[in-house]
């Protein structure tokens, strides 16, 4: 099982666009509200590379990548909270035996601060990947192969949880099913999460442990038929 983190696990999104919207004006930079759409799953790492090469930003990735986590962290640290519902799945899954993982745009260290910052332990999961710990984020899909590679398993046995469009595009492209849970609800999702095996359309408003488990169910079991009728 491998999760996002936020908008997952962590209800932290509405603080990443704060605290964006506060890095870039300090440099300067005020971006339109379609700008934004595409910018959850993307990693921090690639969103500061995005910005220099698109938009003008300038200075050390590394050094503005400190100052962008900064700022994160003195509006989260004390705003932090999980969504019950998903931590209660990823604990379930932990307790069934399955291998748990978070792969996450946001930076290792903000990853475990986060983690702490909403009252969860940094041991919630087997392992956690970072997408700036490979050559891109999402939606391209190396932070799941790095996942899967990690955890020891195929793509192909492992479960995706996410919420944003890139974080569904990267799951397929790397091969693995994958659950969409939109961050808020839209009435247009079966279309922009049409890759999900699993969608959530009214996001985590109608998400629920036991109703995944649920459809994870039925899922399997169609999948096992299907691929009894698919053999000559």
């Amino acid at each position: 099982m491998i999760f996002d983190l936020d908008g997952t696990l962590l209800d932290s999104e509405p603080t990443y666009h704060l605290a964006d919207q506060a890095f870039l004006a300090a440099h300067g930079l005020v971006m339109p509200a379609a700008f934004w759409e595409s910018v959850p799953g993307m990693g921090s790492r690639n969103f500061l590379t995005m910005l220099q090469s698109k938009h003008g930003l300038v200075g050390n990735i590394d050094q503005l990548l400190s100052e962008k986590n900064e700022i994160f962290r003195s509006m989260a640290s004390q705003t932090m909270r999980f969504f019950p519902e998903t931590v209660r799945f990823l604990e379930e899954a932990k307790a069934a035996g399955l291998k748990t993982a978070i792969a996450s745009g946001s930076s290792p260290e903000i990853i475990r601060n986060s983690l702490l910052w909403a009252g969860l332990s940094v041991d919630c999961v087997d392992m956690m990947a970072s997408a700036d710990e490979v050559p891109a984020g999402k939606p391209a899909p190396d932070v799941f192969l790095e996942t899967c590679r990690r955890l020891g398993q195929h793509p192909r046995n492992c479960l995706v949880v996410e919420d944003s469009r890139a974080g569904v595009l990267a799951a397929k492209a790397a091969g693995i099913i994958c659950v969409a849970l939109p961050g808020q609800p839209l009435s247009n999702a079966d279309v922009i999460y049409n890759q999900a095996e699993i969608l959530y359309q009214h996001g985590m408003a109608s998400f629920t442990s036991q109703s995944l488990w649920k459809l994870l169910d039925v899922f399997f079991d169609r999948l096992v038929i299907a691929e009894e009728n698919a053999v000559p």
